[in-house]
């Protein structure tokens, strides 16, 4: 038997999606906070075939239907993210969300279908249909809302089939409509076409659904999704503290279950995620969140396309859009972010700072398992960011773009480095979302950013190199004779930057204008580092960045000898920056600046 025809749509992203029909593309979801005399029903999106949500309502009103869930599976990640954060599937996190609701709920009404008739003093205005009459709960039972783009394309005979006493509302009585119907049928797919006229719909019923225990009020807790071994994560815990809030850390894997529960207690005073810890592809919790009035800040402090590349969705516009990479700014506004603030990397006095002045910094768990004192330079890092190879599967790079390329990086006077948007430019890429395209062009990035920390590395081991990293440093450089294995960050890393000479940082060319946590850590804790000159050195003082940096792997030599020969310029130098750093770059700095751009007018 052949297969049916099936309707196919453009979406919002311009794709051509095949539209599912049958029983089995709508949820029904009971409304447990619905008044009494709340028999209605909303429909969210009608789906291709009228006919299939029909039968629906019909179920419903004669009491056989019930609300589906279904499980959720996973998707790729980028770097940074975990595989529990990014979730395939808008129903099924969307339907799960609505179980955990139903269950945390104390409304005996949640779990049971409303059938019960009007009351006296209990007939709430409706908004007003096609024909122009007023519809209440006992005259107009069946309401729906429908994207006009959807209906655009829909055929004369999806419109004929439209039940003439189903009356359509407006999105702007979504509010109204919830308190006022006992179910809401959700088109599945509607939130994939359409996501920026259903994902705030959606968004407040999952919110109209949380019962709130107590009165709730704006509070002083900032939720972080992460683990104990997640990006930043103690930095900004111990940065909230001292600034007077709560810092309540939360495992991605656990939000669905904690997310609803913590929004019926209180109103957190944001969420804050780092490269999309805890954030669904979807932006189901986004929406969730926004409709209780809970704003998120997303922290990218990796390349902010390479993480919006796991996103199918335009949710990410209208969070906090923080990058520590001013770069990225012009082109991510470009692409209809709302809000995007420039925050970089900081130091945390917590960790970084000398044991001296610094009693939680805990004992060294390693200082020098080989016995040798280290080398005049010191590098920390890996030779490349962790599941690299499958971030990058299937990205190729013309051998004509990687020979320009190396031409830049081996010319002392080249007028820019092939850095991300040198790839970008180069492959005419001027869409960078949604498209994975993208990741080419990062793929391109990454292999100079490679070639161009082993030149740098491979001068410094003329001078006396250490590298504290992994094992595949030793196929990179052959010359290199002290190799040690990764240490812990905050208890041994310290100790490290302290007994070096001088540590020498290489920034990522994934990150054209950015900084790494070195340019911060090294001077909190009381080393010196030297650095290649990246254009993010603008936010410190120009004299005490030019007295610390190179433009080319070929002028490290002679800064090396020139801070040997003067003790007193480089303790001088060392003094200088970590005053700065101390004055202006801590993470409760960056907070200062995260809340102000929070309470900004333009941000609701």
């Amino acid at each position: 038997m052949p297969r049916p025809q099936r309707s196919r749509i453009t979406g919002e992203d311009g794709s051509q999606r095949t539209l599912a029909s049958g029983p089995d593309a709508y949820d029904c979801i009971a409304m447990p906070e619905a008044k009494t005399a709340a028999t209605g029903v909303l429909v969210l999106g009608l789906g291709p075939v009228p006919a299939d949500v029909i039968a629906i309502v019909e179920r419903l009103m004669a009491g056989r239907c019930h609300c589906a869930t279904d499980s959720a599976d996973t998707t790729p990640t980028v770097p940074g993210c975990t595989d529990g954060d990014i979730l395939r599937g808008h129903n099924a996190h969307f339907a799960h969300l609505a179980h955990l609701a139903e269950t945390s709920s104390p409304s005996p009404q949640a779990t049971a279908p409303r059938h019960t008739a009007p009351t006296t003093g209990d007939d709430p205005t409706l908004p007003i249909g096609d024909d122009g009459r007023a519809a209440t709960s006992a005259t107009a039972r069946i309401i729906y809302i429908e994207c006009d783009a959807f209906a655009a394309v829909m055929p004369p005979a999806w419109h004929a089939a439209i039940p003439g006493h189903w009356l359509r509302a407006h999105p702007d009585d979504l509010q109204t409509l919830l308190r006022h119907i006992g179910h809401v049928i959700i088109f599945r797919q509607a939130a994939r076409l359409f996501p920026s006229f259903w994902g705030p719909m959606l968004g407040r019923v999952m919110a109209a659904r949380i019962a709130p225990r107590t009165p709730q009020g704006c509070s002083r807790t900032v939720l972080l999704p992460g683990t104990e071994r997640s990006l930043l994560l103690p930095e900004i815990e111990a940065a909230l503290i001292d600034e007077g809030y709560t810092p309540l850390r939360v495992a991605p894997d656990d939000l669905n279950t904690r997310l609803p529960r913590i929004l019926a207690d209180e109103r957190p005073t944001m969420l804050l995620s780092v490269n999309l810890q805890g954030l669904d592809a979807a932006g189901e919790r986004f929406r969730l969140l926004q409709a209780c009035g809970v704003p998120v800040a997303l922290w990218c402090v990796d390349n902010p396309w390479h993480l919006l590349s796991a996103l199918r969705t335009p949710w990410w516009r209208e969070t906090l859009l923080c990058v520590t990479d001013a770069s990225f700014i012009p082109a991510l506004r470009a692409h209809g972010a709302q809000h995007v603030l420039h925050l970089p990397l900081a130091a945390s006095p917590h960790h970084f700072a000398p044991v001296e002045v610094n009693a939680q910094c805990p004992p060294a768990a390693y200082d020098d398992t080989s016995g040798t004192p280290l080398q005049t330079i010191l590098f920390v890092g890996r030779s490349g960011f962790p599941d690299k190879a499958r971030f990058f599967a299937g990205c190729r790079v013309a051998d004509d773009d990687l020979a320009a390329a190396r031409d830049l990086l081996d010319a002392a006077d080249a007028p820019r480095q092939p850095d991300f948007h040198w790839w970008t430019e180069r492959q005419g890429l001027t869409r960078l979302w949604p498209d994975k395209a993208v990741r080419t062009a990062g793929y391109g990035a990454e292999s100079c950013a490679l070639l161009r920390r082993i030149r740098y590395l491979e001068t410094a081991c003329d001078a006396g190199l250490t590298v504290v990293g992994d094992a595949a440093w030793r196929d990179h450089l052959p010359c290199l004779h002290d190799l040690r294995p990764p240490v812990d960050y905050y208890g041994t890393l310290p100790r490290l930057y302290r007994q070096a000479r001088l540590t020498l940082n290489v920034t990522s060319l994934l990150l054209p204008a950015g900084l790494t946590q070195r340019h911060f850590d090294v001077w909190m804790a009381g080393g010196f580092c030297i650095t290649d000159a990246t254009p993010g050195l603008d936010i410190f003082p120009k004299r005490l960045a030019a007295e610390v940096s190179m433009p080319h792997p070929s002028a490290l030599p002679a800064l090396c000898r020139r801070l040997e020969d003067d003790p007193r310029l480089r303790d001088d130098l060392a003094a200088a920056w970590r005053t700065c750093i101390t004055e202006a770059h801590t993470y409760s700095h960056r907070l200062h600046t995260l809340f102000a751009a929070l309470d900004a007018p333009g941000r609701t």
